[in-house]
């Protein structure tokens, strides 16, 4: 009688679909693709910003101008009897192309610190 064994190897198999970590790298992880980690990590820096910008203008206030300038057409009213003071108004104002005129605001802001018992307020 003749007996043939065959021999192979055998592999062993895992799931390709599981991954094994440990309690550390899951809570990394976690942390990592947290949305809301990410928000409160970027509520902070604003208020840590906003606390070395009080800190900075504990002695000098913050000054700042803005100013805006422009070429803008003048505008003509058809309502009889209304003055330029009035246009407002008027829902129907129209642009007079022939009348230009010259825009310009500007704006000054001055932010003083106020100390209250060792807390600044700015306003």
């Amino acid at each position: 009688m003749l007996s043939v064994s065959i021999v192979a190897p055998v592999q062993q198999v895992f799931s390709q679909d599981t991954l094994s970590i440990n309690l550390q790298e899951f809570i990394e992880k976690g942390i990592a693709a947290s949305g809301q980690v990410a928000y409160e990590r970027g509520a902070t820096e604003l208020a840590d910003n906003r606390v070395e910008m009080a800190k900075s203008q504990r002695i000098l206030p913050s000054i700042n101008l803005n100013t805006q300038h422009g070429v803008v057409p003048g505008v003509v009213s058809q309502v009889p009897g209304l003055s330029e003071g009035q246009y407002y108004l008027d829902p129907n104002l129209e642009n007079d192309w022939e009348d230009w005129a010259v825009f310009t605001r500007a704006e000054l802001n001055a932010v003083q610190p106020i100390f209250s018992w060792g807390a600044i307020i700015v306003l």
